[in-house]
Parts: C-alpha cells; sequence; structure tokens
C-alpha cells in the first residue's frame, strides 16, 4: 500500500471542492477509470469517464479516479455515481498549462457523491 499523503485545500499542488458536489467523508479505495497517461498532445484529449463504458469492471462503493478531458465535469460526475462510486476526483489533464488545481463546477445540484477537483503531478 503506498504511503498516505495529505493535499492541502484551495492550493496549485492540492485540490478544490467542485460547486454544486455532494457532501460527505469518504474513505474508501481509489479505482483509476480510463486514464490517458500520459496526456495527449492537445487539450481535451481524454476522453475519462465520458462515457457508462468507462466504468465496466469498476467496484461500487471505490472511488473514481478520472481524468479531466472532452466532457463535461457533471457527466463524469453522473456516470461515476450511476457506476456505484462513493467519490469521484477528477484531476487536471496534464499537458503544459493544465496541471494545477482549479475551482471546478458540476453546474447543477444533480449529483450526491462528493466530487473533488485536483491537480496532475507531471
Amino acid at each position: 500500500m503506498p504511503d498516505p499523503r495529505t493535499y492541502p485545500y484551495a492550493a496549485a499542488d492540492g485540490f478544490y471542492t467542485m460547486s454544486y458536489s455532494g457532501s460527505g467523508v469518504v474513505a474508501e479505495s481509489v479505482q483509476s477509470v480510463d486514464l490517458m497517461l500520459p496526456p495527449g498532445d492537445a487539450a481535451n484529449s481524454s476522453t475519462s469517464g465520458c462515457e457508462a463504458a468507462d466504468f465496466a469492471g469498476f467496484t461500487p462503493g471505490n472511488i473514481a479516479l478520472i481524468q479531466r478531458g472532452s466532457c463535461t465535469f457533471l457527466l463524469k460526475a453522473q456516470n461515476a455515481e450511476a457506476a456505484g462510486a462513493s467519490g469521484v476526483v477528477i484531476f487536471n489533464e496534464g499537458q503544459p498549462g493544465r496541471t494545477d488545481a482549479i475551482l471546478g463546477t458540476l453546474s447543477e445540484p444533480s449529483v450526491s457523491i462528493p466530487g473533488r477537483r485536483r491537480f496532475r503531478r507531471g
């Protein structure tokens, strides 16, 4: 098991809670969802979490780890919740200028699981 690490809230090397996110404390395993690592050359090239099929084999109750990319944060979070995720972490895609944490939004209050927006280390 990797060593635990603390990420600061509201910092470039930390995380933000997305607006319209559900709330709660979740301490479950994190499971990646269709990640593109390393990222493509162009921004918005990752489709991680954009389709229900991305969650094939996802273990309900886990926290979905999803990469920023070609669809909305809301769609990613809705798909994660439909797959049984207890929370979702969406990290920046990874191209230059897309590595720091930024304040994201789910656009509407339709997701009940906690959603976090995290940076991606290079």
